[in-house]
């Protein structure tokens, strides 16, 4: 209930307003990026129906309401961006709680972000084929340049730290991405295995290695997340050894003390 001192004082009192109000000062960063966050994407919605042919139902709703397509169209293709948002998710956790002063490591995080979240990204809005083919025109290849150099970078910068990771199931992801972008770029495949042979071959091959990409994340997330683990707990055990080392210097201190005092007692 609701207290008030008078019935001209309207201040409230309840002490659960008062852990609101210490609740949302504590948080006050992340709900000031949460609203920066949805503004922006309100106003990009707003500038795209305002400057494309399109309409909001178009860019909210999702395109199998709009055209009344059955659950199934589209569905490994859904459940690959749901593993890629596990990765991501996984991967920030990572970056924005991770406590190990190497910076090494820190940006290996970071890279593999950023590496995951492009793949990501292309995988869900196919950018080889609309944004740098069709708006571009410099066509898919430049695309697969792009992202060849930015798998290249990965080796090259992080090789310690892959070589220390569970890099089998990285290079089966890249293996089945190549399969993928092999049976995607070879002309007149489908003649030989069928149109249809051809999606379950290229987008299973994709699918595949979106499992094993995500698989080795969530293993590295895992030992990155033991090794906080283990590093809180040895500054919870120093901490403890501190206390105790400066607790038994101050009962020794005292035991001297007392000793010193009952000498001069007895002289």
């Amino acid at each position: 209930m609701f207290c008030f001192e008078n019935p001209n004082d309207t201040t409230i009192k309840h002490p659960y307003y008062h852990n609101l109000l210490r609740t949302l000062r504590g948080n006050l960063p992340a709900l000031l990026v949460g609203i920066a966050i949805c503004s922006i994407l309100l106003l990009a919605a707003i500038l795209a129906h305002s400057s494309l042919p399109t309409t909001y139902g178009l860019l909210f709703r999702d395109m199998g309401s709009e055209v009344d397509l059955p659950v199934s169209h589209g569905l490994f293709s859904q459940l690959g961006i749901m593993l890629w948002s596990l990765g991501l998710g996984s991967l920030l956790l990572m970056l924005l709680s991770y406590p190990s002063p190497s910076h090494r490591v820190r940006a290996y995080i970071l890279y593999s972000l950023v590496v995951t979240l492009t793949l990501a990204i292309d995988d869900a809005f196919r950018m080889h084929e609309t944004f740098f083919d069709e708006v571009l025109g410099l066509g898919e290849s430049v695309a697969f340049l792009i992202y060849f150099c930015l798998l290249l970078g990965y080796f090259v910068l992080f090789l310690h730290q892959i070589l220390a990771s569970p890099f089998p199931l990285l290079l089966i992801a890249l293996g089945l991405f190549a399969c993928s972008m092999l049976v995607d770029q070879t002309p007149g495949l489908a003649n030989y295995v069928g149109l249809d042979e051809t999606f379950l071959l290229e987008d299973g091959a994709k699918l595949a290695g979106i499992v094993f990409w995500t698989l080795y994340q969530l293993l590295m997330c895992r030992s990155w997340f033991q090794e906080a683990l283990a590093i809180d707990s040895r500054k919870g055990q120093q901490f403890r050894q501190t206390v105790y080392s400066r607790g038994a210097d101050a009962g020794a201190d005292i035991g001297r003390h007392a000793e010193r005092r009952g000498s001069r007692a007895e002289v």
